[in-house]
C-alpha cells in the first residue's frame, strides 16, 4: 500500500491509462507505483464495482465510499483544496506532512498554516490530503521507511515520527516554538536516566563509563534546578554547556567505579 493510495484508486476508477497516472505521480513527486502493483489495484476495482459507475445511483455512490474514493470521484471542495492548496504548494505541504508526522490535530495544523504561511485551510481539507495523498497512518512500516530513506526530507521526517513531538515538527521546518519550564526539565531528566540505564547493558569500557557519568550528572543538574525559576533553569543550561566541555577529561576506570562497587 503506497502513502496516496486512494488517489490511484480514485484515478483508475475514472479510467486513468497507467501512463498517465505515472506522469502525474511525477509532477506531484509522489513515490511511483510499480506496473504491477497498479494492474494488481485495478484489478480488484473491477472485481468490486457495479455493472454502471455513476453518481447520479445510490449504488455508486456506496461502492465509492466503501472504496475510500468518494470525494475524489465527485471533485468536492475538501478534495481540490487538497490537490491545489497542499499538494502543489512546496512550503505548505512540508509543514502539513511534517505536522502530520508529529501527531498534530488537524486543528492545529490548520492553524499553524495560516498563522506562519498565511494558508488559510480546514480540517476537512487536512484530512483529505492525508487520506489522499499522505496516508501515513495505514501505510506498512515497510513504505514509511522506504519514504524515509528516498525523501529529500526523510531524515527529519524520521526523527519528527519517532518523537511524535509537534514543538520539534515545528523547530525542525526552522520556526521558534515554546515549551513549558516543567515539561523542558522533565524531557532532559527523563531522557538522561534513560540513557544512563542503557549503558549499563552496554560492553564496559572507558568510553561507556564517560557516557554514564555524563548522563548521571545532567539528570542530578536537572532535577537540583528543576523545581526553580527562570533564573534556575538558566542556571540549568549553563551546568549542562559546562559538562559537555569537562565530559571528555572525565576518565574514570569502569561503569562499577561509578556505582561505587
Amino acid at each position: 500500500m503506497e502513502l496516496h493510495h486512494y488517489w490511484l484508486k480514485s484515478l483508475l476508477a475514472s479510467g486513468f491509462a497507467p501512463q498517465k497516472i505515472g506522469k502525474l505521480e511525477y509532477l506531484f513527486r509522489l513515490p511511483p507505483i510499480n506496473a504491477l502493483e497498479l494492474r494488481e489495484l485495478r484489478k480488484e476495482l473491477e472485481e468490486s464495482k457495479p455493472t454502471r459507475v455513476d453518481p447520479r445511483f445510490s449504488s455508486s455512490i456506496l461502492w465509492l465510499e466503501k472504496e475510500g474514493i468518494a470525494a475524489a470521484c465527485l471533485s468536492s471542495a475538501e478534495f481540490k483544496k487538497a490537490e491545489t492548496a497542499i499538494l502543489s504548494d512546496k512550503a505548505v505541504r512540508r509543514m502539513v506532512e511534517a505536522l502530520l508526522l508529529s501527531s498534530m490535530s488537524y486543528t492545529d495544523v490548520t492553524e499553524n498554516v495560516a498563522t506562519r504561511l498565511g494558508k488559510s485551510l480546514t480540517e476537512a481539507d487536512i484530512a483529505a490530503f492525508e487520506h489522499y495523498f499522505f496516508n501515513w497512518r495505514e501505510v506498512p512500516h515497510a513504505t514509511l521507511s522506504a519514504l524515509f530513506k528516498s525523501h529529500h526530507e526523510g531524515y527529519t521526517y524520521r526523527m519528527i515520527y519517532t518523537s511524535k513531538r509537534p514543538e520539534l515538527a515545528l523547530w525542525k521546518l526552522g520556526y521558534r516554538t515554546s515549551v513549558d519550564k516543567d515539561k523542558a526539565i522533565e524531557l532532559i531528566k527523563n531522557e538522561a536516566i534513560m540513557r544512563f540505564l542503557e549503558t549499563g547493558m552496554l560492553p564496559n569500557s572507558m568510553q561507556t563509563a564517560v557516557a554514564a557519568d555524563k548522563w548521571a550528572a545532567i539528570f542530578m543538574a536537572a532535577d537540583t534546578h528543576g523545581n526553580g525559576g527562570n533564573e534556575q533553569v538558566t542556571e540549568l543550561l549553563k551546568t549542562l554547556r559546562q559538562l559537555q566541555m569537562e565530559t571528555i577529561e572525565v576518565k574514570p576506570i569502569s561503569i562499577e567505579t561509578l556505582r561505587g562497587k
